[in-house]
């Protein structure tokens, strides 16, 4: 368990973006192209989704594609599918993806990752919105209930299955999620929504898009919830209290200008404020609280030497931990500055040419100081249309990590203070794909991909000791390789029009080395002055599985979709110590093999009727104990339900009836409490 005893007031210092000189390197990547007159504008969705009559993304390879054209195996869940849903979060609209596994330890706490290895601060799986990081780097997962988007502003969720290191750089090594927000200029989204229902629930949010023509636009979104935990009466008492009561509260705004006819200006702020009930990857129960910030420039231009895209953006996190016996609190701060060029050569090659700068710190009591790192890369993409039918995509990545250091270290640890400063790790990614679409019914595509995820700061630099007899320390370690995923796969897809639906199928093979436990949860071996948990490479992985799903394509009317998914794992840890909670990275147990989803629904003039249902085998996850040892426990199968009737009083104003967990009062998902039954009534109006 973490022994930083420094308590988390929940009232530190206001988070401030941005500091002056990262401000000089923004404003000079804006100035720097403001005068180009060279028609560049970011990718429009909306009108490209009207002409291919598919959903267009560039989170494959950085270039817009359609989504039947993409080199990878990717899904795209568009507004419809949103809407239709009935969720009001991110974590409860994947939960029916194939191939993505969810973990719901709370009301606000889940867990997400793509295909297999999810567990507590699941730390495979890159999560941005519209390409700024939202993943958080200090402990390496995603605070889904931080995240400062409203779902009425989201125009698709694209999920990559599969690494796309090459593109997004380090933690893109199991998978990428890329919420995309509406464009200000080119939609006008204006709505409000409330609701209320069980748990005390109650929740609002507004979107706002303000135009001046075709020239420039505002989009403003502010949202929030609050409600009452699930019953906290299963765990064991001496864990707790458990008293944070789950709320979360975001604002955001999203400018675009047109600075010349081939010019666009683009800056993106947001804040967000979310605390709840948590369970920690040490195991722990916890009261958590996550502030965030945000600002980011770009701009893109048409030129001569092609469409020039840079951007710069500063993240800032806050999170603060209470538990039975741990408080503390952290600060993260990360600023990324990127350069691409994308751009042809004659009528069958594009190319993708990018660099990218990264400043990456965090500070707080489970360090003794100041541990971050800088990162340099460059990164390359040719997309090669061999023939009409044929197209081999292939795209590279250097990152180059260099380690920094400032404070103190746990006396007698085994690194020594320069070990921690200046130490150096290089990575490589690459992706390659061919699609071969020999009809207009058949997409055959063959896939390569390595990805790699970093050490997280903790794993790197946590300094941390208990005074227990004997002294029992937490210590990172500067030597860590990054984790690599090389994963190869076989797609399909097959258009059925007799039954009005798309056949997918999907079999991959992978390979992980170089697998990371962080001192927190590593095997307690002699050092320090008594006993030490270095954080390691404790061994590698292998998986192999696929997804096969029936999706219909109709128009207004019946509309239904049905999947499977299989996976297994087999582990092969190289572990030495005295002892050991290999529960607290058992992968092989750790992932549901089994997963059906299914939905149905309908729809007639103002009317519209949809379910959804998931069904997963069981697997094995970790409790904590008051012993502070990681139990395994098993979660058996289980079916979850979510249900939503809605009804449109008029053009602008809709009313729905929704439901998740219908079919029982509460089932166990993972290892944290129940998940209820909850119902809940919405109101939503454009304006």
């Amino acid at each position: 368990m973490t022994s930083v005893t420094e308590y988390a007031t929940h009232s530190r210092r206001p988070i401030t973006i941005t500091s002056p000189a990262r401000l000089v390197v923004i404003a000079a990547i804006t100035l720097g192209l403001s005068t180009t007159q060279t028609n560049a504008q970011a990718v429009d969705y909306g009108a490209l989704q009207q002409l291919f009559g598919e959903p267009v993304t560039t989170s494959a390879t950085g270039s817009p594609q359609r989504e039947t054209d993409v080199p990878a195996d990717m899904q795209i869940i568009t507004a419809e599918d949103i809407r239709r849903s009935g969720a009001d979060n991110i974590p409860d609209i994947l939960q029916f993806v194939a191939g993505v596994d969810v973990r719901r330890y709370g009301f606000a706490d889940a867990e997400v990752s793509v295909r297999g290895y999810d567990q507590q601060f699941s730390p495979r799986l890159l999560v941005l919105i519209n390409g700024r990081q939202v993943y958080l780097d200090d402990e390496g997962h995603t605070a889904w209930q931080s995240l400062p988007v409203q779902i009425d502003e989201i125009r698709q969720i694209e999920i990559v299955m599969g690494p796309n290191s090459a593109l997004f750089g380090f933690n893109a090594a199991g998978g990428v999620i890329n919420i995309i927000t509406y464009d200000p200029i080119q939609d006008s989204t204006n709505v409000a929504s409330v609701r209320g229902g069980t748990q005390s629930y109650a929740s609002g949010s507004a979107v706002m898009t303000l135009h001046d023509g075709d020239q420039a636009g505002l989009r403003l979104s502010a949202g929030g919830f609050r409600a009452n935990e699930f019953s906290t009466s299963s765990l064991p008492a001496d864990l707790g209290p458990f008293d944070r009561t789950p709320d979360a509260y975001s604002v955001s705004g999203d400018g675009r200008l047109m600075l010349a006819p081939k010019v666009e200006l683009t800056a993106e702020a947001t804040a967000s404020n979310a605390q709840s009930f948590d369970v920690l990857p040490t195991p722990a129960f916890s009261d958590d609280l996550y502030r965030t910030a945000s600002f980011k420039l770009g701009v893109a231009a048409d030129t001569g030497l092609g469409l020039l895209d840079l951007s710069a953006y500063e993240n800032e996190l806050y999170f603060g931990v209470r538990s039975i016996d741990a408080q503390f609190s952290l600060n993260n701060d990360v600023f990324v500055a990127k350069a691409d060029d994308l751009f042809k050569i004659g009528a069958d090659n594009t190319f993708r040419l990018g660099v990218e700068y990264r400043d990456n710190s965090a500070s707080g009591a489970p360090f003794g100081g100041t541990i971050g790192y800088t990162v340099y890369a460059s990164s390359a993409m040719w997309s090669w249309q061999v023939l009409p039918e044929l197209n081999w995509t292939n795209a590279v990545r250097l990152d180059h990590l260099t380690l920094d250091y400032k404070g103190t270290i746990v006396p007698d640890d085994e690194y020594t203070l320069s070990d921690y400063d200046g130490h150096q790790l290089n990575a490589l990614s690459f992706n390659s794909g061919l699609v071969y679409k020999p009809t207009d019914d058949d997409t055959f595509r063959l896939l390569a991909a390595l990805g790699v995820e970093a050490p997280s700061l903790v794993d790197f630099g946590l300094q941390s000791s208990v005074p227990t007899s004997p002294p029992i320390s937490f210590v990172g370690n500067p030597s860590l390789e990054a984790t690599s995923v090389t994963n190869y796969e076989f797609d399909y897809d097959r258009t059925l029009t007799a039954i009005d639906s798309v056949l997918h199928g999907a079999v991959f093979d992978q390979r992980t080395a170089n697998l990371l436990a962080s001192g927190l949860t590593a095997p307690l071996v002699p050092g320090a002055g008594g006993l030490v948990g270095y954080a390691q490479n404790v061994g590698n992985s292998s998986a192999s599985g696929g997804e096969v799903g029936l999706k219909s394509e109709s128009a207004p009317g019946i509309h239904w979709s049905i999947s499977y998914s299989f996976i297994s794992i087999s582990e092969h840890f190289l572990l030495n110590s005295l002892s050991v909670s290999p529960g607290s990275f058992d992968y092989q147990l750790g992932s549901p093999a089994s997963v059906i989803d299914a939905g149905l629904g309908y729809s007639w003039d103002r009317l519209s009727v949809d379910a959804q249902a998931r069904w997963q085998s069981q697997y094995v996850d970790n409790n904590p104990t008051v012993n502070d040892v990681s139990v395994p426990v098993r979660i058996n199968d289980y079916t979850t339900e979510s249900a939503r009737i809605a009804y449109r009083v008029s053009d602008s104003v809709t009313l729905a009836l929704s439901g998740e967990q219908l079919l029982q009062s509460q089932i166990l998902e993972a290892a944290g409490i129940p998940v209820e039954r909850q119902i809940t009534i919405s109101f939503s109006s454009k304006f």
